[in-house]
């Protein structure tokens, strides 16, 4: 069996319980549900999983994005009183359960 959906509208549910319940798939998204905001960033989702490598936790998380079972936010991290946007390099992107 393929290991990503197709065309939401030809997805079955039996396609969609296996796509969600891959081993690693499922803990990411215990682990956004079991978060107070629901919105992890990926380095606590990466620190959640040391077993896992941080290419497998982002290569799930975009596959759970691609499929729209999460969707990523834009944070803000405050540093010395100022915001600072959202980006690669200044603050961790966060995931939320659709």
């Amino acid at each position: 069996m393929d290991d990503s959906l197709g065309d939401s509208d030809e997805t079955t549910p039996r396609e969609l319980v296996h796509f969600v319940t891959q081993q690693t798939r499922f803990a990411l998204i215990s682990n956004i549900l079991q978060h107070p905001d629901q919105l992890p960033s990926m380095y606590e989702l990466e620190e959640l999983n040391p077993s896992v490598s941080d290419a497998t936790v982002y290569k799930h998380i975009q596959k759970l994005i691609d499929a729209g079972i999460v969707r990523e936010v834009a944070s803000t991290m405050i540093s010395a009183g100022r915001d600072i946007p959202g980006s690669s390099t200044a603050s961790p992107k966060r995931v939320a359960s659709s």
